[in-house]
């Protein structure tokens, strides 16, 4: 595996959507343990160790390894109890599909402990840095487009977004129809340029987008179910018409 397309990979997708700072410092933990072990994976880490050297909580861990495998960073098994530890998978590549949104956002990044982290990795498997380093920044640039005709390809793409809704009608139970989607993909393209972001890679913002789409569409069903929720609370009670006989008597 290469450390510095691992590294790289992680900070590009953060650029779309932030990580919690569980998150940041659970990854470049486990990099660094996968790392002293020379990349033998799987790795086996016991809960109470890790959260020790995070700083953070069994549930925050919890919630922070479900997250990094949604987005395909890593795979795990869980253990059993304190006999058997869970074990971690670095994943070396991402698949655009299986990757999901995590539900909650946070800009509270622990760069800290990531710098320290990363600052003890040794170079295993890394062999020029500087110009594998070099190479992959020229591969990017030839193979990016500007948003604009990005925009054109995907709007243009019927059968992609034919896929699109056929995977979110079947796994989340979401009915889109290609005037939605289309839609959606305007809205996408006005948050990049709102967030400074010029250029990019087809196939990167595809995926990207298949993921803002699902957390969009989710936020949105969210809101409404509390906003019905609150109109039912204000909701007032109609009072049925009583006989002149209930009205007798003190109050």
């Amino acid at each position: 595996m290469n450390l510095y397309e691992l590294t790289n990979r992680f900070w590009q997708e953060g650029e779309y959507e932030p990580y919690s700072s569980t998150e940041v410092a659970l990854y470049f933990f486990l990099l660094y343990r996968a790392n002293a072990r020379r990349w033998q994976m799987p790795i086996r880490c016991p809960t109470e160790m890790i959260c020790n050297r995070i700083k953070t909580s069994k549930q925050n861990l919890v919630k922070a390894r479900e997250c990094l495998k949604q987005r395909g960073f890593i795979s795990f098994v869980p253990g059993k109890g304190k006999e058997v530890a869970p074990t971690y998978t670095i994943m070396e590549r991402i698949s655009p599909l299986s990757v999901e949104m995590s539900v909650k956002l946070s800009e509270q990044l622990s760069v800290p402990l990531s710098v320290e982290l990363s600052e003890q990795l040794s170079p295993y498997n890394i062999k020029d840095k500087d110009n594998n380093k070099d190479n992959s920044n020229n591969n990017a640039r030839e193979n990016e487009s500007g948003l604009d005709e990005l925009e054109l390809r995907l709007s243009n793409d019927t059968s992609w977004q034919e896929s699109i809704i056929s995977l979110l009608s079947s796994s989340q139970q979401m009915e889109l129809s290609h005037t939605e989607i289309e839609n959606y993909i305007s809205q996408f393209f006005q948050y990049l340029k709102i967030s400074g972001i010029e250029r990019r890679e087809e196939k990167e913002v595809r995926t990207y987008f298949f993921n803002w789409l699902k957390k969009t569409i989710l936020n949105n069903k969210k809101n409404a179910y509390k906003q019905q929720e609150t109109t039912t609370q204000r909701r007032s009670t109609d009072v049925p018409v009583a006989s002149p006989k209930e009205y007798q008597g003190t109050f």
